[in-house]
Protein backbone atom coordinates (compact mmCIF):
# COMPACT_ATOMS: atom_id res chain seq x y z
CA UNK A 1 0.00 0.00 0.00
CA UNK A 2 1.46 3.23 -1.13
CA UNK A 3 0.04 7.24 -1.02
CA UNK A 4 -0.13 8.82 -3.78
CA UNK A 5 -1.39 12.13 -5.71
CA UNK A 6 -2.56 11.99 -9.13
CA UNK A 7 -2.29 14.42 -11.68
CA UNK A 8 -5.04 15.95 -14.42
CA UNK A 9 -5.14 19.08 -16.61
CA UNK A 10 -7.14 22.06 -16.46
CA UNK A 11 -9.52 23.44 -18.78
CA UNK A 12 -6.49 25.63 -20.42
CA UNK A 13 -4.99 22.02 -20.62
CA UNK A 14 -2.25 22.49 -17.99
CA UNK A 15 -1.30 19.09 -15.89
CA UNK A 16 -2.03 20.06 -12.31
CA UNK A 17 -2.06 18.06 -9.03
CA UNK A 18 -4.97 17.21 -6.98
CA UNK A 19 -5.62 18.25 -3.46
CA UNK A 20 -6.52 14.47 -2.02
CA UNK A 21 -4.18 11.75 -1.70
CA UNK A 22 -4.95 8.41 -3.58
CA UNK A 23 -4.61 5.15 -1.75
CA UNK A 24 -3.19 2.47 -3.58
CA UNK A 25 -3.42 -1.30 -2.94
CA UNK A 26 -3.89 -4.72 -4.13
CA UNK A 27 -7.51 -5.98 -3.17
CA UNK A 28 -8.35 -9.76 -2.11
CA UNK A 29 -8.83 -10.84 -5.99
CA UNK A 30 -4.18 -9.35 -6.36
CA UNK A 31 -6.26 -6.57 -8.42
CA UNK A 32 -4.50 -2.68 -7.83
CA UNK A 33 -6.80 -0.70 -6.73
CA UNK A 34 -6.83 3.10 -6.11
CA UNK A 35 -9.21 5.34 -4.42
CA UNK A 36 -9.30 8.58 -3.34
CA UNK A 37 -8.66 9.60 0.31
CA UNK A 38 -8.14 13.12 2.16
CA UNK A 39 -6.34 16.17 1.93
CA UNK A 40 -4.19 15.21 4.77
CA UNK A 41 -1.63 13.25 4.22
CA UNK A 42 -1.68 11.64 8.35
CA UNK A 43 -5.50 10.82 7.73
CA UNK A 44 -5.00 8.87 4.06
CA UNK A 45 -2.21 6.77 5.77
CA UNK A 46 -4.43 5.86 8.70
CA UNK A 47 -7.45 5.05 5.74
CA UNK A 48 -4.93 2.96 4.00
CA UNK A 49 -4.09 0.91 7.14
CA UNK A 50 -8.23 0.36 7.70
CA UNK A 51 -8.20 -0.78 3.76
CA UNK A 52 -5.30 -3.33 4.25
CA UNK A 53 -7.18 -4.90 7.24
CA UNK A 54 -10.53 -5.55 4.84
CA UNK A 55 -8.33 -6.71 2.42
CA UNK A 56 -6.94 -9.31 5.34
CA UNK A 57 -10.33 -9.89 6.80
CA UNK A 58 -11.48 -10.71 2.69
CA UNK A 59 -9.10 -13.26 1.73
CA UNK A 60 -9.47 -14.91 5.54
CA UNK A 61 -13.49 -14.69 4.78
CA UNK A 62 -13.56 -13.31 8.39
CA UNK A 63 -15.81 -10.10 9.65
CA UNK A 64 -14.71 -7.21 10.76
CA UNK A 65 -15.00 -6.41 14.35
CA UNK A 66 -16.79 -3.94 16.21
CA UNK A 67 -13.95 -1.04 16.30
CA UNK A 68 -13.53 -1.57 12.21
CA UNK A 69 -17.47 -2.35 11.41
CA UNK A 70 -17.65 1.37 13.57
CA UNK A 71 -15.05 3.05 10.61
CA UNK A 72 -16.77 1.69 7.93
CA UNK A 73 -19.97 3.48 9.09
CA UNK A 74 -19.11 6.49 9.71
CA UNK A 75 -16.71 6.90 6.15
CA UNK A 76 -18.41 9.00 3.60
CA UNK A 77 -21.04 7.68 1.42
CA UNK A 78 -18.79 8.01 -1.94
CA UNK A 79 -15.96 5.74 -0.07
CA UNK A 80 -17.99 3.10 0.70
CA UNK A 81 -20.19 2.91 -2.17
CA UNK A 82 -16.97 2.21 -4.01
CA UNK A 83 -15.56 -0.25 -1.48
CA UNK A 84 -18.97 -2.11 -1.87
CA UNK A 85 -18.14 -1.90 -6.14
CA UNK A 86 -14.96 -3.65 -5.39
CA UNK A 87 -16.36 -6.08 -2.81
CA UNK A 88 -14.44 -5.44 0.07
CA UNK A 89 -17.66 -4.62 1.90
CA UNK A 90 -21.24 -6.55 1.53
CA UNK A 91 -24.33 -5.59 0.31
CA UNK A 92 -25.72 -4.65 3.79
CA UNK A 93 -22.81 -2.78 4.72
CA UNK A 94 -23.26 -0.29 1.54
CA UNK A 95 -26.89 -0.14 2.64
CA UNK A 96 -26.12 2.29 5.28
CA UNK A 97 -25.43 4.93 2.79
CA UNK A 98 -29.47 4.29 1.92
CA UNK A 99 -31.40 7.42 3.38
CA UNK A 100 -33.18 6.44 6.72
CA UNK A 101 -36.04 7.65 4.91
CA UNK A 102 -35.45 4.15 2.62
CA UNK A 103 -35.07 1.77 5.32
CA UNK A 104 -37.94 3.14 6.85
CA UNK A 105 -40.23 2.53 3.99
CA UNK A 106 -38.29 -1.22 3.76
CA UNK A 107 -39.13 -1.49 7.46
CA UNK A 108 -42.92 -1.15 6.46
CA UNK A 109 -42.97 -3.87 4.28
CA UNK A 110 -41.75 -5.61 6.54
CA UNK A 111 -44.27 -5.19 9.03
CA UNK A 112 -47.26 -5.78 6.18
CA UNK A 113 -45.23 -9.21 5.16
CA UNK A 114 -45.43 -10.45 8.62
CA UNK A 115 -49.57 -9.76 9.59
CA UNK A 116 -49.18 -6.75 11.29
CA UNK A 117 -52.62 -4.98 10.60
CA UNK A 118 -52.63 -1.47 8.60
CA UNK A 119 -53.38 0.74 11.50
CA UNK A 120 -50.32 -0.53 13.24
CA UNK A 121 -47.96 -0.04 10.25
CA UNK A 122 -49.59 3.39 9.65
CA UNK A 123 -49.05 4.12 13.57
CA UNK A 124 -45.61 2.95 14.21
CA UNK A 125 -44.44 4.51 10.74
CA UNK A 126 -45.18 7.87 11.90
CA UNK A 127 -44.27 7.90 14.96
CA UNK A 128 -40.66 6.97 13.62
CA UNK A 129 -40.95 9.41 11.10
CA UNK A 130 -41.92 12.22 13.33
CA UNK A 131 -38.85 11.30 15.69
CA UNK A 132 -36.48 11.13 12.60
CA UNK A 133 -37.93 14.72 11.46
CA UNK A 134 -37.62 16.00 14.98
CA UNK A 135 -33.75 14.82 15.36
CA UNK A 136 -32.73 15.97 12.00
CA UNK A 137 -31.29 12.16 11.34
CA UNK A 138 -31.10 11.53 7.34
CA UNK A 139 -28.76 8.95 7.51
CA UNK A 140 -28.14 5.60 9.83
CA UNK A 141 -25.42 7.48 11.50
CA UNK A 142 -27.66 10.38 12.29
CA UNK A 143 -29.23 8.16 14.97
CA UNK A 144 -28.12 8.98 17.96
CA UNK A 145 -29.78 7.89 21.56
CA UNK A 146 -29.23 11.09 23.28
CA UNK A 147 -30.67 13.19 20.57
CA UNK A 148 -34.23 10.66 20.77
CA UNK A 149 -33.97 11.18 24.51
CA UNK A 150 -34.00 14.98 23.93
CA UNK A 151 -36.51 15.19 21.57
CA UNK A 152 -38.84 12.84 23.26
CA UNK A 153 -38.67 15.14 26.54
CA UNK A 154 -39.26 18.31 24.00
CA UNK A 155 -42.25 16.80 22.59
CA UNK A 156 -43.54 15.60 26.82
CA UNK A 157 -42.71 19.44 27.73
CA UNK A 158 -43.02 21.69 24.63
CA UNK A 159 -45.42 19.41 22.14
CA UNK A 160 -45.50 19.61 18.65
CA UNK A 161 -47.67 21.49 16.25
CA UNK A 162 -51.14 19.49 15.42
CA UNK A 163 -53.47 20.09 13.52
CA UNK A 164 -57.19 20.28 13.96
CA UNK A 165 -59.94 18.75 11.59
CA UNK A 166 -61.38 22.14 11.45
CA UNK A 167 -58.11 23.73 9.49
CA UNK A 168 -56.82 25.20 12.96
CA UNK A 169 -53.24 23.83 14.39
CA UNK A 170 -52.69 23.57 18.16
CA UNK A 171 -49.55 22.58 20.01
CA UNK A 172 -49.82 19.56 21.72
CA UNK A 173 -47.62 17.99 24.81
CA UNK A 174 -47.96 14.27 24.62
CA UNK A 175 -47.42 12.30 28.41
CA UNK A 176 -45.18 9.40 29.44
CA UNK A 177 -47.37 6.66 27.88
CA UNK A 178 -47.02 7.82 24.61
CA UNK A 179 -43.33 8.66 24.57
CA UNK A 180 -42.95 4.96 25.56
CA UNK A 181 -44.76 4.23 22.43
CA UNK A 182 -42.73 6.16 20.16
CA UNK A 183 -39.83 5.08 21.92
CA UNK A 184 -40.87 1.20 21.69
CA UNK A 185 -41.06 1.82 17.66
CA UNK A 186 -38.04 3.22 17.10
CA UNK A 187 -36.28 0.56 19.16
CA UNK A 188 -38.01 -1.84 17.33
CA UNK A 189 -36.95 -0.68 14.12
CA UNK A 190 -33.52 -0.11 15.29
CA UNK A 191 -33.71 -3.79 16.23
CA UNK A 192 -34.66 -4.92 12.67
CA UNK A 193 -32.06 -2.47 11.16
CA UNK A 194 -29.84 -4.47 13.06
CA UNK A 195 -30.98 -8.20 12.57
CA UNK A 196 -30.97 -7.31 8.66
CA UNK A 197 -27.26 -6.23 8.92
CA UNK A 198 -27.67 -2.62 8.18
CA UNK A 199 -26.21 -1.60 11.37
CA UNK A 200 -23.68 -3.24 13.82
CA UNK A 201 -25.90 -2.33 17.00
CA UNK A 202 -28.76 -0.65 18.55
CA UNK A 203 -28.18 2.72 19.28
CA UNK A 204 -31.37 3.07 21.30
CA UNK A 205 -30.86 -0.32 23.07
CA UNK A 206 -30.04 1.09 26.80
CA UNK A 207 -32.79 3.78 26.63
CA UNK A 208 -35.44 3.00 28.98
CA UNK A 209 -39.41 3.50 29.43
CA UNK A 210 -40.74 6.18 31.83
CA UNK A 211 -43.03 5.62 34.35
CA UNK A 212 -46.76 6.21 32.63
CA UNK A 213 -48.55 6.17 36.00
CA UNK A 214 -46.82 8.81 37.21
CA UNK A 215 -47.86 11.43 34.00
CA UNK A 216 -50.41 10.43 32.81
CA UNK A 217 -52.14 12.74 30.32
CA UNK A 218 -55.10 11.33 28.67
CA UNK A 219 -57.13 9.53 31.37
CA UNK A 220 -60.32 7.93 30.93
CA UNK A 221 -63.60 7.53 32.83
CA UNK A 222 -66.59 5.20 32.37
CA UNK A 223 -69.86 6.81 31.89
CA UNK A 224 -72.04 5.52 34.79
CA UNK A 225 -76.16 3.85 33.09
CA UNK A 226 -77.75 7.25 33.53
CA UNK A 227 -75.23 8.86 31.37
CA UNK A 228 -75.59 5.72 28.91
CA UNK A 229 -79.17 6.02 28.32
CA UNK A 230 -78.97 10.09 27.70
CA UNK A 231 -75.92 9.43 25.27
CA UNK A 232 -78.56 6.24 23.46
CA UNK A 233 -81.36 8.94 23.49
CA UNK A 234 -79.68 11.93 22.24
CA UNK A 235 -77.49 9.70 18.87
CA UNK A 236 -80.89 8.37 17.86
CA UNK A 237 -83.08 11.36 17.62
CA UNK A 238 -80.02 13.89 16.89
CA UNK A 239 -78.84 14.98 13.35
CA UNK A 240 -76.99 13.41 11.19
CA UNK A 241 -73.27 13.39 11.72
CA UNK A 242 -70.68 12.98 9.61
CA UNK A 243 -72.88 11.31 7.33
CA UNK A 244 -73.66 8.96 10.37
CA UNK A 245 -77.69 8.81 11.13
CA UNK A 246 -78.65 8.90 14.44
CA UNK A 247 -80.38 5.87 14.20
CA UNK A 248 -76.74 3.98 13.16
CA UNK A 249 -75.04 6.24 16.11
CA UNK A 250 -77.37 4.82 18.51
CA UNK A 251 -76.44 0.99 17.64
CA UNK A 252 -72.88 2.28 17.16
CA UNK A 253 -72.79 3.50 20.68
CA UNK A 254 -74.85 0.44 22.00
CA UNK A 255 -73.28 -2.73 20.70
CA UNK A 256 -69.85 -1.07 21.55
CA UNK A 257 -70.99 -0.69 25.19
CA UNK A 258 -72.44 -3.95 25.45
CA UNK A 259 -69.87 -6.15 23.83
CA UNK A 260 -66.48 -4.00 24.15
CA UNK A 261 -65.95 -4.10 20.46
CA UNK A 262 -62.79 -1.33 19.63
CA UNK A 263 -64.08 1.07 17.03
CA UNK A 264 -61.72 -0.23 14.36
CA UNK A 265 -63.36 -3.99 14.87
CA UNK A 266 -66.94 -2.37 14.60
CA UNK A 267 -65.24 -0.63 11.68
CA UNK A 268 -65.02 -4.40 9.92
CA UNK A 269 -68.14 -5.72 10.95
CA UNK A 270 -70.55 -7.14 8.17
CA UNK A 271 -74.20 -8.79 8.63
CA UNK A 272 -73.14 -11.96 8.34
CA UNK A 273 -70.98 -11.65 11.61
CA UNK A 274 -74.13 -11.35 13.49
CA UNK A 275 -76.23 -14.65 14.82
CA UNK A 276 -79.67 -13.60 15.55
CA UNK A 277 -81.33 -16.35 15.67
CA UNK A 278 -81.85 -19.01 19.12
CA UNK A 279 -81.63 -18.87 22.36
CA UNK A 280 -77.68 -17.30 22.57
CA UNK A 281 -77.53 -14.55 20.06
CA UNK A 282 -73.26 -13.89 19.33
CA UNK A 283 -70.96 -11.13 17.01
CA UNK A 284 -67.98 -12.73 15.14
CA UNK A 285 -64.97 -10.43 15.10
CA UNK A 286 -62.21 -12.46 12.32
CA UNK A 287 -59.06 -12.78 13.60
CA UNK A 288 -57.46 -10.11 10.57
CA UNK A 289 -59.29 -7.71 12.40
CA UNK A 290 -59.01 -8.25 16.16
CA UNK A 291 -56.50 -6.33 18.21
CA UNK A 292 -54.82 -9.61 19.68
CA UNK A 293 -55.00 -10.81 15.94
CA UNK A 294 -57.20 -13.91 17.45
CA UNK A 295 -60.90 -14.68 16.01
CA UNK A 296 -63.93 -14.10 18.95
CA UNK A 297 -67.39 -14.66 19.17
CA UNK A 298 -68.94 -12.67 21.81
CA UNK A 299 -72.30 -12.92 22.98
CA UNK A 300 -74.87 -10.79 22.57
CA UNK A 301 -78.56 -10.08 25.58
CA UNK A 302 -81.34 -11.32 23.78
CA UNK A 303 -83.23 -8.75 23.80
CA UNK A 304 -80.63 -6.91 22.39
CA UNK A 305 -80.52 -9.18 19.09
CA UNK A 306 -84.08 -9.11 18.76
CA UNK A 307 -84.26 -5.45 18.29
CA UNK A 308 -80.93 -5.99 16.02
CA UNK A 309 -83.26 -7.93 13.75
CA UNK A 310 -85.57 -5.00 12.56
CA UNK A 311 -82.12 -2.47 12.34
CA UNK A 312 -80.35 -5.47 10.17
CA UNK A 313 -82.95 -6.32 7.80
CA UNK A 314 -82.28 -4.67 4.84
CA UNK A 315 -78.72 -4.78 5.10
CA UNK A 316 -76.72 -7.35 2.77
CA UNK A 317 -74.83 -10.72 4.05
CA UNK A 318 -71.32 -8.66 3.25
CA UNK A 319 -72.30 -5.12 3.42
CA UNK A 320 -70.60 -3.41 6.29
CA UNK A 321 -72.81 -2.68 9.31
CA UNK A 322 -72.07 1.01 10.45
CA UNK A 323 -70.23 3.15 7.54
CA UNK A 324 -67.79 5.61 9.98
CA UNK A 325 -65.98 8.28 9.34
CA UNK A 326 -62.46 8.55 9.86
CA UNK A 327 -61.17 7.83 13.58
CA UNK A 328 -60.60 11.62 14.32
CA UNK A 329 -63.63 12.53 13.41
CA UNK A 330 -64.88 9.19 15.40
CA UNK A 331 -63.98 11.42 18.77
CA UNK A 332 -65.66 14.82 17.30
CA UNK A 333 -69.00 13.03 16.47
CA UNK A 334 -69.51 11.29 19.60
CA UNK A 335 -68.29 14.74 21.37
CA UNK A 336 -71.62 16.36 19.95
CA UNK A 337 -73.79 13.51 20.79
CA UNK A 338 -72.01 13.92 24.75
CA UNK A 339 -72.69 17.23 24.07
CA UNK A 340 -76.64 17.38 22.89
CA UNK A 341 -77.08 14.79 26.03
CA UNK A 342 -75.74 17.55 29.03
CA UNK A 343 -72.85 14.94 29.78
CA UNK A 344 -69.39 16.98 29.78
CA UNK A 345 -66.55 15.24 27.88
CA UNK A 346 -64.29 16.31 30.77
CA UNK A 347 -65.24 15.60 33.93
CA UNK A 348 -63.95 17.78 37.03
CA UNK A 349 -61.36 15.08 37.73
CA UNK A 350 -59.72 15.54 34.34
CA UNK A 351 -61.13 12.03 32.95
CA UNK A 352 -62.36 12.29 29.64
CA UNK A 353 -64.97 10.05 27.59
CA UNK A 354 -63.72 9.00 24.29
CA UNK A 355 -64.95 6.43 21.88
CA UNK A 356 -62.67 4.15 23.89
CA UNK A 357 -64.51 4.83 27.38
CA UNK A 358 -67.14 2.61 26.12
CA UNK A 359 -65.22 0.11 26.31
CA UNK A 360 -64.07 0.74 29.63
CA UNK A 361 -67.92 1.26 30.69
CA UNK A 362 -68.43 -2.40 29.02
CA UNK A 363 -65.75 -3.59 32.05
CA UNK A 364 -66.92 -1.33 34.71
CA UNK A 365 -70.39 -2.72 34.41
CA UNK A 366 -69.27 -6.21 34.13
CA UNK A 367 -67.32 -6.02 37.42
CA UNK A 368 -69.78 -4.27 38.98
CA UNK A 369 -72.62 -6.15 38.47
CA UNK A 370 -71.16 -9.82 39.69
CA UNK A 371 -69.33 -10.62 36.91
CA UNK A 372 -65.98 -12.62 38.28
CA UNK A 373 -63.19 -10.97 37.07
CA UNK A 374 -61.97 -14.00 35.11
CA UNK A 375 -65.21 -14.22 32.94
CA UNK A 376 -64.59 -10.47 32.34
CA UNK A 377 -60.74 -10.46 30.77
CA UNK A 378 -62.34 -13.23 28.59
CA UNK A 379 -65.41 -10.90 27.32
CA UNK A 380 -63.06 -8.22 27.20
CA UNK A 381 -60.14 -10.29 25.19
CA UNK A 382 -57.00 -9.34 27.76
CA UNK A 383 -54.21 -11.20 28.06
CA UNK A 384 -54.04 -10.70 31.95
CA UNK A 385 -56.63 -10.35 34.82
CA UNK A 386 -54.99 -6.90 35.86
CA UNK A 387 -55.58 -5.12 32.39
CA UNK A 388 -58.92 -5.77 33.09
CA UNK A 389 -59.51 -4.85 36.51
CA UNK A 390 -56.56 -2.16 37.07
CA UNK A 391 -56.46 -0.42 33.45
CA UNK A 392 -60.04 -0.68 32.28
CA UNK A 393 -62.46 -1.23 34.85
CA UNK A 394 -63.51 2.16 36.49
CA UNK A 395 -65.03 2.58 39.89
CA UNK A 396 -67.93 4.93 40.41
CA UNK A 397 -68.54 7.22 43.90
CA UNK A 398 -72.27 5.81 44.23
CA UNK A 399 -70.29 2.23 43.77
CA UNK A 400 -68.07 3.13 47.06
CA UNK A 401 -70.57 4.49 49.63
CA UNK A 402 -72.83 0.78 48.58
CA UNK A 403 -69.87 -1.11 49.10
CA UNK A 404 -69.42 0.33 52.32
CA UNK A 405 -72.59 0.62 53.54
CA UNK A 406 -72.69 -3.62 52.40
CA UNK A 407 -69.99 -4.08 55.82
CA UNK A 408 -71.50 -5.10 58.92
CA UNK A 409 -71.78 -2.22 62.13
CA UNK A 410 -69.41 -3.30 64.52
CA UNK A 411 -69.85 -0.30 67.23
CA UNK A 412 -73.64 -1.28 68.41
CA UNK A 413 -73.41 -4.63 69.04
CA UNK A 414 -69.94 -4.47 70.31
CA UNK A 415 -70.84 -1.43 72.34
CA UNK A 416 -74.18 -3.18 74.32
CA UNK A 417 -72.12 -6.39 75.14
CA UNK A 418 -69.42 -4.63 76.97
CA UNK A 419 -71.94 -3.09 79.59
CA UNK A 420 -73.87 -5.83 79.46
CA UNK A 421 -70.61 -7.82 80.75
CA UNK A 422 -70.01 -5.16 82.74
CA UNK A 423 -73.46 -4.33 84.45
CA UNK A 424 -75.04 -7.66 84.53
CA UNK A 425 -78.16 -9.35 82.95
CA UNK A 426 -80.57 -6.89 83.08
CA UNK A 427 -78.51 -4.57 80.59
CA UNK A 428 -78.27 -7.11 77.26
CA UNK A 429 -80.39 -5.97 74.67
CA UNK A 430 -82.71 -8.92 72.90
CA UNK A 431 -81.15 -9.30 69.95
CA UNK A 432 -78.03 -9.86 71.46
CA UNK A 433 -76.85 -12.88 69.87
CA UNK A 434 -75.96 -16.06 70.90
CA UNK A 435 -72.28 -16.78 71.60
CA UNK A 436 -72.93 -19.98 72.26
CA UNK A 437 -72.08 -22.51 69.89
CA UNK A 438 -72.14 -25.87 71.15
CA UNK A 439 -75.07 -27.73 73.18
CA UNK A 440 -75.00 -28.74 76.44
CA UNK A 441 -75.84 -32.66 75.76
CA UNK A 442 -73.16 -32.62 72.93
CA UNK A 443 -70.01 -31.30 75.59
CA UNK A 444 -71.17 -33.90 77.97
CA UNK A 445 -71.46 -37.10 75.44
CA UNK A 446 -68.36 -35.87 74.25
CA UNK A 447 -66.93 -36.17 77.79
CA UNK A 448 -68.33 -39.36 78.80
CA UNK A 449 -66.98 -41.08 75.41
CA UNK A 450 -63.64 -40.20 76.15
CA UNK A 451 -64.45 -41.81 79.20
CA UNK A 452 -63.61 -40.77 82.50
CA UNK A 453 -65.68 -39.84 85.04
CA UNK A 454 -63.98 -36.90 86.86
CA UNK A 455 -65.49 -34.22 89.01
CA UNK A 456 -68.19 -31.94 87.04
CA UNK A 457 -68.52 -27.81 88.52
CA UNK A 458 -70.80 -25.82 87.60
CA UNK A 459 -69.41 -22.83 84.76
CA UNK A 460 -71.05 -19.46 85.95
CA UNK A 461 -71.20 -16.55 83.20
CA UNK A 462 -70.36 -12.81 84.58
CA UNK A 463 -73.21 -10.63 84.30
CA UNK A 464 -75.70 -13.52 86.05
CA UNK A 465 -75.98 -16.34 84.17
CA UNK A 466 -76.45 -19.52 86.42
CA UNK A 467 -78.17 -22.70 86.18
CA UNK A 468 -80.91 -21.24 87.80
CA UNK A 469 -81.97 -19.28 85.07
CA UNK A 470 -81.39 -21.54 82.36
CA UNK A 471 -84.07 -21.96 79.77
CA UNK A 472 -84.23 -26.03 79.78
CA UNK A 473 -85.48 -26.52 75.95
CA UNK A 474 -82.44 -24.20 75.04
CA UNK A 475 -79.43 -26.48 75.89
CA UNK A 476 -76.62 -24.45 75.59
CA UNK A 477 -72.81 -24.73 76.83
CA UNK A 478 -73.53 -21.47 79.06
CA UNK A 479 -76.22 -22.45 80.65
CA UNK A 480 -74.86 -26.32 81.22
CA UNK A 481 -72.76 -28.35 83.84
CA UNK A 482 -69.84 -29.32 81.93
CA UNK A 483 -67.42 -31.66 82.65
CA UNK A 484 -63.52 -31.35 83.04
CA UNK A 485 -61.59 -33.38 80.09
CA UNK A 486 -58.93 -35.74 81.12
CA UNK A 487 -55.64 -34.36 80.90
CA UNK A 488 -54.49 -36.69 78.37
CA UNK A 489 -53.20 -34.16 75.96
CA UNK A 490 -56.27 -31.91 75.27
CA UNK A 491 -56.74 -28.56 76.61
CA UNK A 492 -59.81 -28.24 78.95
CA UNK A 493 -62.67 -26.74 77.34
CA UNK A 494 -62.76 -22.83 77.61
CA UNK A 495 -66.32 -21.59 79.31
CA UNK A 496 -65.89 -18.30 77.31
Amino acid sequence: MRLCKAFYRDDRGEKRQTDAWYVEFRDHRDAVRRIPAFTDKRASQAFGDKLQELVSLRIADASPDRELTRWVESLPDRIRTRLGEIGLLDADRVASTKPLADHLTDYESSLRDSGATPDYVRKTAFRIRTVLDGVGAAFLTDLSAARVSAYLAELRTKGREVKQPDGTTIRKCIGAKSSNHYLASLKSFANWLQQERRISENPLAHLSALNAKTDRKHVRRALDQNELQRLLTAARTGPMRFKVSGEDRYWLYRIAVETGLRSNELRTLTRSKFELAGERPTITVEAANAKNRKAATLPLRPDTATELRAFLSNKLPTAAVFKLPRPENIVVMLRRDLEAAGIPYRDETGRVADFHSLRGAFATMLLQFGVDVRTAKELMRHSTIAMTADVYACTFRETLHDAVRKLPSLAGNESQRMRAVVGGEKNLPENLPDLCARPCSTVQRRSMDRGRASSSQPITIIGGYDESKCNPTNEHVACATLEKLPPRGFEPLSPA
